[in-house]
C-alpha cells in the first residue's frame, strides 16, 4: 500500500533524531493530524447531531493519542541528551511556530494552533487533576497556578466544551444497541467459513482502494497503489458515464445528475479523499477486468462482475457500515494461511 500514515517510534525505542529534528517531525505530524480532522468534520451532516457527536469522539480520541505519543518522544529525547532540550527552554509549541516560517498556509496555521491550544489545556487539566489528587492524599497544598491570558482561557472553554459534548454522547451510546460488536460478529461469522481473515485498512477515506490495492498484489502479484485505482476509476466512469449517471443522486427539483455535476463528482473521485461506493467498485472491476466480491453484515455476498469475468480469480473485501462511526469503511480479506 502507499498510504502515508503517522508512524509512532516502538515503545522503549531511542530517538535518533535532534531535537530540531523532532520538533520538525511533530510540527508535519501535526498538519497531517489536522488535515485528517478537517476531513472528518466535514462528514458530519448538518443537523446530525448523532454524527457530529461521533464525529466529535473520534477527534478526541486522535488528539489524545497524538499528545501522548508526541510528549513521550520528547520524555525519551530529554532522559538520552538532557541539555539539548533544557538550555533551549522552550516548549514544543514554540519550537514549532519558531521552526513553521516557511509554511504560510494561513488556514492550516489556523486550524493547527487551535488544535495545539485544545491539546494543552486537555494537558493542563490531566497533570491539575494528578495533582490535586496527589494533595489529597498527603494533605500538602497545591499552588495556584498562573492566571492564563484570554487566549488560553478561550481554548480552555472550548475543550470543556468538546469534554462535555464526549460525556453526553457516551450517555446516549450507552443506551443504544452496540451494532458495531453486533456488526463484526456477523462478518467475523461469515468469514470463517470462508477461511479468510481481515486485514484491517487505515479509515483515511482511502480505505476502498487502499483494501483493493491490497487483494491486487496478494491475489494477482500487481501493484497499484490507491492514486492511481482513484485515477483508473475515475477515467473509466468518464468513458461510460450512460452506465452511472441514472444511479448517482439526483438533484433537489428531483431530475437526473447534470453532466456537470457528473463531471465534478468524477473530478473529487480522482482528486479528493471522498468515500467509494458500490459505483467506484464496479468501475474498478470493470477496469481491471476482474471480479470483486464483497462480505457485509444483513446480505449475501456480492459479486460483482462475476458474469462477465467468470473465469478470473475474485478480489475480496468486506464492507463495514458500523465500524467507526464516521462512514462506510471497508477491509481486506486474506486467506488465514497467508502472511500479515
Amino acid at each position: 500500500m502507499t498510504t502515508e500514515e503517522i508512524k509512532p517510534e516502538p515503545d522503549n525505542a531511542p530517538i535518533t533524531e535532534t531535537f530540531e529534528e523532532l520538533t520538525l517531525r511533530h510540527k508535519k505530524e501535526l498538519k497531517e493530524l489536522t488535515a485528517k480532522i478537517t476531513a472528518l468534520k466535514k462528514t458530519a451532516t448538518k443537523g446530525d447531531k448523532k454524527r457530529k457527536k461521533e464525529v466529535q469522539n473520534d477527534i478526541a480520541k486522535l488528539e489524545t493519542e497524538f499528545r501522548k505519543r508526541q510528549e513521550e518522544e520528547v520524555r525519551q529525547l530529554q532522559k538520552q541528551s538532557p541539555g539539548k532540550i533544557e538550555s533551549s527552554g522552550k516548549t514544543i509549541k514554540e519550537e514549532m511556530k519558531n521552526n513553521g516560517d516557511e509554511d504560510n498556509d494561513d488556514d492550516n496555521e489556523d486550524i493547527a494552533d487551535k488544535l495545539l491550544a485544545r491539546m494543552e489545556a486537555k494537558r493542563v487539566e490531566e497533570e491539575e487533576k494528578a495533582a490535586l489528587k496527589a494533595s489529597k492524599a498527603t494533605n500538602i497544598e497545591v499552588p495556584k497556578s498562573k492566571k492564563p491570558n484570554r487566549h488560553k482561557i478561550r481554548q480552555e472553554r472550548k475543550a470543556a466544551k468538546m469534554v462535555e459534548s464526549q460525556r453526553e454522547a457516551e450517555d446516549e451510546a450507552s443506551n443504544q444497541i452496540n451494532m458495531k460488536e453486533i456488526e463484526n460478529k456477523k462478518i467475523t461469522e461469515k468469514i470463517i467459513t470462508m477461511d479468510l481473515a481481515i486485514k484491517e485498512i487505515a479509515p483515511d477515506g482511502h480505505c476502498l482502494y487502499n483494501a483493493i490495492s491490497d487483494q491486487l498484489q496478494i491475489r494477482h502479484n500487481i501493484v497499484i497503489g490507491y492514486k492511481e485505482l482513484r485515477r483508473k476509476a475515475a477515467a473509466y466512469m468518464r468513458e461510460h458515464s450512460d452506465e452511472f449517471i441514472p444511479f448517482l443522486p439526483a438533484t433537489q427539483s428531483g431530475e437526473m445528475c447534470s453532466p456537470e455535476q457528473f463531471s465534478k463528482y468524477c473530478d473529487d473521485l480522482e482528486n479528493t479523499a471522498v468515500w467509494g461506493g458500490e459505483l467506484e467498485i464496479l468501475a474498478i472491476s470493470k477496469s481491471l477486468k476482474l471480479p470483486v466480491h464483497v462480505v457485509q453484515m444483513s446480505s449475501p455476498l456480492l459479486k460483482i462482475s462475476d458474469d462477465i469475468f467468470p473465469n478470473t480469480k475474485p478480489i475480496i473485501i468486506s464492507f463495514h457500515q458500523y465500524m467507526y462511526g464516521l462512514g462506510s469503511h471497508y477491509n481486506s480479506l486474506r486467506n488465514n494461511n497467508s502472511e500479515d
